[in-house]
């Protein structure tokens, strides 16, 4: 959901804010990107990955990201509003998906959006 979502370090510039006629995010600059943060539960892997925008045109990015501080590593790439097939992610101690929007103007409104996960 959209309060999964959090900008970028371009931050100490820019900001985001809730557009009240769609509860949308908005970038208060075309060129923020904006991140969210989701746990993978124990015993499970994801498989899909999906954010809804109000532009389709609008890059994601999929990240395996680590607590414990390691480089993350991409796990896949596609537009918004499409369903991203990304390399499989399975849970363990330390592992998490980050998920990258990068906006370009902004009227670029980020919805929410979803993770698929299926049983290891």
């Amino acid at each position: 959901i959209q309060r999964d979502f959090m900008p970028n370090d371009d931050n100490a510039y820019y900001d985001i804010k809730i557009d009240d006629a769609s509860l949308g995010i908005e970038p208060r600059h075309a060129s923020l990107e904006m991140y969210a943060f989701v746990p993978i539960p124990t015993g499970y892997k994801a498989t899909h990955v999906r954010v809804y925008c109000s532009t389709t045109t609008v890059a994601v990015e999929v990240f395996e990201g680590f607590i414990d501080g390691s480089a993350e590593v991409s796990k896949g790439t596609g537009d918004c509003s499409a369903e991203i097939d990304i390399t499989d992610v399975t849970s363990d101690t330390t592992n998490y998906l980050a998920i990258r929007v990068d906006t370009t103007s902004t009227g670029n409104l980020v919805y929410g959006g979803y993770v698929t996960i299926a049983k290891t």
